[in-house]
């Protein structure tokens, strides 16, 4: 987990493989990133989403 340490806020956080699982593929190697995601903006707002077309 990723925090502001001004704040304390979470930023983010990221998945890192530790040891490969019985069903593992052979690029899911120890240390490898598998996932991650950050917080870009945050805020409340009272207006609806607006549906992709």
């Amino acid at each position: 987990m990723l925090f502001d340490q001004r704040t304390g806020k979470l930023l983010g956080s990221r998945d890192i493989q530790l040891e490969p699982g019985p069903a593992s593929e052979k690029w899911q190697t120890p240390g490898r990133m598998l996932d991650y995601w950050s917080i870009v903006d945050s805020g409340w707002t009272e207006d609806e989403p607006a549906l992709p077309r």
